[in-house]
């Protein structure tokens, strides 16, 4: 599943934005390959990226 999810990044609604934040921080998205699931989760859910953990889920991303 958590590979699906990160080989599948680009198909998602909120793939710009994920990568907006990756790249202030100096990174690109390509590269969360050694813990994927952890550098993914934390631009998603926390204020260092995206902040989706503290969002309210209309705010959400699902749809381009």
């Amino acid at each position: 599943m958590c590979w699906h999810f990160i080989n599948n990044l680009q198909r998602f609604a909120f793939y710009d934005d994920l990568q907006a934040a990756v790249h202030r921080h100096g990174g690109k998205v390509k590269r969360i390959s050694p813990k994927p699931i952890c550098r993914a989760s934390t631009y998603l859910l926390t204020s260092q990226g995206l902040n989706y953990a503290n969002l309210p889920k209309i705010l959400l991303k699902f749809h381009r």
